[in-house]
C-alpha cells in the first residue's frame, strides 16, 4: 500500500508537470520512457519472484495493482502528448521572456537614474548658489572684522589716552581737595581768631541800638558766628544754585553781616532785604 501511495504521488506530480511543459519540449517524453524501463525492470521482476513463489501472495497482489496503475498512467501520458502535439500553443522561448524582463527591469532602472541625475544636479545648482552666497557673506564678514579690529585699535589708543588725562585729573582733584581743605582749615582759624561771638558787653551795646519785636529777641547763645554764616552761604551757593539766598533773622550778628554786604562778600536780594546771598566768585 506504501508503494501505491508513491505512485499515486508520482501520478500527481507528472501531471503537474506534463500540464508546465511546452510541445516543444522533451521532457515528457523522457519521462514515459523512464516509466516504461520501470515497468520492464518490474515485470522481470515478477517474472523472478514467480519462479521463486510457489504461492501467490499479498504482496504480488500490490505488485500487480502497481503495474496496473503505471500502465494506465503511461496510456493517460501518451494520450496528452498526442493532444498536446495535436493543438500545439504558441509560447515565447524563455530567451525572448528573459530579455523582455531584463529590458523592462533596465528601463525602469534607467528612468529612475536619470530622474536622480536631474535631482542631483538641481542640488549641485542650489549648493553652488547657496556657496557662492556663502562665500560673499564670509567677505563682507571678514571685512566688517577688519574695521572693527581697526576701529578696537583705534579705541584702545583713545582709552590709553583717556586712562592718561583720567589720573591726570584725579591727580588735579585730589590735590584741589587737599588745598580746599587747607583754606578752609585756614580760613576757620583766622575767622575763629579774628571774629568770634562778640562779648557780652559789646552784645548788649549793640541790642539795645537794634530793635527787634518781642518774638524775635536776640540772645547771645543764639548767635551765629561768622564762620557758620559764611559756611551756610556756600552750602546754600553750591547745594541750590537756583536759590542760594539765605533768610537772615536775630540769629545772625547784624555788624558781621554788615561787615560782609561792605566788602562785597554777600548781597542783598533785590525785592527782600532779609535775605542775602554769597557772591558767586566761582563763575
Amino acid at each position: 500500500m506504501a508503494s501505491l501511495q508513491e505512485n499515486t504521488d508520482k501520478e500527481k506530480q507528472n501531471s503537474f508537470i506534463l500540464h508546465d511543459t511546452s510541445p516543444g519540449d522533451g521532457s515528457m517524453e523522457k519521462e514515459c520512457e523512464q516509466l516504461w524501463q520501470e515497468l520492464l525492470k518490474l515485470q522481470e521482476e515478477i517474472q523472478k519472484v514467480k519462479k521463486l513463489k510457489p504461492a501467490f501472495s499479498t504482496d504480488d497482489l500490490e505488485t500487480v495493482n502497481e503495474l496496473n496503475l503505471i500502465r494506465v498512467r503511461c496510456k493517460q501520458m501518451k494520450a496528452e502528448i498526442e493532444i498536446l502535439k495535436s493543438e500545439p500553443i504558441d509560447l515565447i522561448g524563455d530567451s525572448e521572456v528573459c530579455y523582455e524582463m531584463i529590458y523592462q527591469e533596465k528601463s525602469q532602472d534607467n528612468t529612475g537614474l536619470q530622474d536622480t541625475l536631474s535631482f542631483c544636479r538641481a542640488q549641485r545648482l542650489e549648493l553652488e548658489e547657496e556657496i557662492k552666497s556663502a562665500k560673499e557673506t564670509q567677505l563682507e564678514l571678514e571685512a566688517v572684522v577688519r574695521a572693527l579690529k581697526e576701529r578696537l585699535q583705534v579705541e584702545n589708543r583713545e582709552d590709553n589716552s583717556n586712562n592718561r588725562l583720567l589720573m591726570q585729573l584725579e591727580a588735579k582733584l585730589t590735590e584741589a581737595q587737599k588745598q580746599s581743605e587747607m583754606l578752609l582749615r585756614h580760613m576757620r582759624d583766622f575767622i575763629d581768631k579774628h571774629y568770634p561771638v562778640p562779648p557780652e558787653e559789646i552784645f548788649n551795646i549793640v541790642k539795645k541800638k537794634m530793635k527787634f519785636p518781642d518774638d524775635q529777641a536776640m540772645i547771645l547763645k543764639d548767635l551765629h558766628p561768622l564762620k557758620t554764616i559764611i559756611f551756610d552761604l556756600m552750602n546754600r551757593c553750591v547745594d541750590s544754585p537756583n536759590d542760594p539766598y539765605i533768610t537772615i533773622d536775630h540769629h545772625y550778628w547784624p555788624p558781621y553781616l554788615e561787615l560782609l554786604l561792605r566788602c562785597d562778600i554777600v548781597v542783598r536780594h533785590s525785592e527782600d532785604k532779609n535775605r542775602i546771598k554769597l557772591i558767586p566768585f566761582h563763575l
